[in-house]
């Protein structure tokens, strides 16, 4: 199915952490990112996710079926809970169905086929690394590169707040980090075809991008890997944070700041604390303006359904009244047919009626003359 250098380069990543400019480089080399459609830009994206489309939708269902949730974040709280409760690790008992591991063979198969060197990305790829390693097993002669990509844990925690407009918080989005670095953590434990951590905002991205595309087997160029690189996309300096996520990030080849650095480490996050405090009072205020509209529309409801059931009510004694007359009418009528087929008093009904006539004629006549 391919050849003894074909090499199919995963690369692992958080979301927000610079794979998209990592992937659009890696194009740049030479990699192939496969015969598919790609995911188009947004307004946190404007180049572009360079993700294959159906590898990014077999993803989302993997994801979902494993963890509940195919999005980037868990969308409630309680799903949140459980993602983190369970460190991305999928259930005990939950199945991936076999046709998505066929979709996922047919698709890396289309993948290696299109260049000698070929990848794809997905931040998603973490935590649904199992399925995925299960399908290329499949490829004997394939050489699989994990490239793992690294982003300070406060860089991508302030981009996830600032993306979400506040709805996902600072220390929430550091435990998701933690999550996805911990899972990073696990899959080059045991891969021995892995590069060097690329340090996305350090000092030594260039230098860590040379090395792993090297080591994927492409040709390294910096003058084609700086026409891609628009830097300003990047909206956030890195700082040190007290949480599992840093460790996890230090752990993993990520740089820390020096130490003489510590004032101005100490800035930033007080800087970006308010800028995330600004985030969640805006929120605030939007949910209680919100709220506040919800109120007085469900109010002007409550109006609008009493003056209703008073219309319906007025509507209703009106029809009760329409039906008495109805019936009063059809009593009369009743009444005037029995005393029309008396024998007597109908002859003296029509007789009256026939004087009324007579005596109508006369008053016309005389006034006439």
């Amino acid at each position: 199915m391919e050849s003894e250098t074909t090499t199919l380069a995963f690369l692992l990543c958080m979301h927000r952490s610079g794979s998209s400019l990592t992937a659009s480089i890696f194009q740049e080399l030479g990699m192939s990112l496969g015969p598919f459609p790609l995911l188009g830009a947004n307004s946190s994206n404007i180049h572009g996710h360079y993700e294959s489309l159906p590898f990014h939708s077999l993803n989302r269902k993997v994801q979902e079926i494993a963890l509940g949730f195919p999005d980037d974040v868990p969308k409630s709280e309680e799903t949140l809970i459980r993602f983190l409760d369970g460190r991305g690790i999928r259930p005990a008992g939950v199945k991936i169905p076999d046709e998505l591991f066929d979709e996922g063979r047919r698709l890396v198969a289309g993948l290696v086929g299109s260049g000698g060197i070929s990848g794809f990305k997905d931040p998603r790829t973490v935590l649904t690394w199992p399925f995925w390693r299960q399908v290329v097993q499949e490829f004997h002669s394939l050489r699989v590169v994990v490239v793992p990509l690294l982003r300070s844990p406060h860089e991508i925690a302030m981009s996830l707040c600032t993306r979400s407009d506040g709805t996902l918080g600072y220390w929430a989005s550091l435990d998701l980090i933690a999550v996805h670095f911990g899972r990073m953590k696990a899959i080059l434990e045991n891969e021995n075809q892995a590069t060097r951590a690329i340090g996305f905002g350090s000092e030594s991205f260039l230098d860590d991008l040379a090395e792993a595309a090297r080591f994927c087997g492409l040709s390294w160029n910096k003058e084609d890997a700086l026409r891609v690189f628009d830097r300003a996309c990047v909206h956030h300096e890195p700082a040190t944070v007290v949480h599992e996520a840093q460790m996890l990030y230090e752990e993993l080849g990520g740089q820390r700041p020096p130490h003489c650095q510590a004032e101005r480490n100490g800035w930033l996050l007080a800087r970006d604390a308010r800028k995330c405090e600004a985030l969640a009072q805006r929120l605030e205020s939007h949910r209680r303006s919100k709220a506040q509209q919800l109120f007085q529309a469900q109010a002007a409801l409550s109006d609008s359904r009493d003056q209703l059931a008073k219309a319906r009510e007025e509507m209703s004694r009106a029809q009760e009244s329409e039906r008495r007359m109805w019936e009063e009418c059809q009593r009369l009528r009743e009444q005037r047919d029995r005393f029309e087929s008396h024998p007597v008093l109908g002859q003296v009904l029509r007789a009256r009626r026939r004087v009324k006539g007579l005596l109508a004629r006369s008053a016309v006549g005389s006034e006439a003359e």
